[in-house]
């Protein structure tokens, strides 16, 4: 088995996940833009727009808070480096959205990405971080439900829970709004093809093996 195929049966679990949750972003997307007539750009600026107008209030309670404590802890260097990372990506992929916006008004297409080396290299760094940060968004879920069960969520915890997942989810939503492609409803879902590759394998009669008939040999005396 060489390594490439090594690598694809590792990633296959993922890509299926990432498959399927874009199937259903591209549900909306395309919802959006046939029914409403507003393009996947527009929708991704939105939302941004909105995160970014909430970072903005959120940043300025902080300024004003009283509460000292935060600045007297040492933030972790790897959630440093997490925080800095996500915030790049968030950075980008709003700057690909109204790059996008600004193209498709002045070329009066609102549907389609155009494929150049940008939206090409920002499709890949989309398409690569978006299921992780999901995945991300699961381990809060995880560690808040853990925490309601033990009863040692406050106030406090709920409000960073809540800022944080609004920041995850607006983030992925828009890399996936973005990449939505009709070809994928038009796609066999895998548990079908799975399905299928199973009942073809079982509806298959063997065929039967044939046999040389027996010679017999007579030796003739002299």
């Amino acid at each position: 088995m060489s390594l490439e195929s090594i690598v694809e049966s590792v990633l296959a679990p993922f890509k299926y996940i990432d498959e399927q949750i874009l199937r259903q972003y591209t549900k909306l997307t395309l919802w959006a833009e046939d029914k409403k007539k507003v393009s996947r750009f527009k929708v991704a600026g939105f939302i941004q727009l909105g995160n970014c107008a909430y970072q903005l209030v959120l940043a300025h309670q902080i300024t004003n808070t009283t509460d000292t404590t935060l600045n007297n802890n040492e933030v972790p260097l790897y959630i440093s480096v997490a925080a800095s990372l996500i915030s790049s990506l968030w950075v980008h992929d709003v700057g690909h959205t109204f790059y996008n916006l600004l193209k498709s008004d002045s070329n009066k297409q609102t549907t389609e990405i155009t494929v150049d080396k940008y939206n090409y290299f920002s499709q890949k760094i989309q398409r690569t971080f978006r299921l992780p940060i999901i995945a991300l968004e699961s381990y809060f879920l995880y560690l808040f439900g853990s925490e309601i069960i033990h009863g040692n969520l406050n106030q406090e915890g709920m409000e960073s829970f809540r800022d944080v997942s609004i920041y995850l989810v607006s983030l992925a939503s828009c890399m996936y709004i973005k990449d939505a492609d009709q070809k994928i409803l038009n796609k066999v879902p895998y548990w079908k093809r799975v399905f299928n590759h199973v009942s073809e394998v079982f509806s298959t009669k063997p065929e039967p093996v044939k046999i040389p008939a027996r010679q017999h040999y007579q030796i003739e005396r002299l």
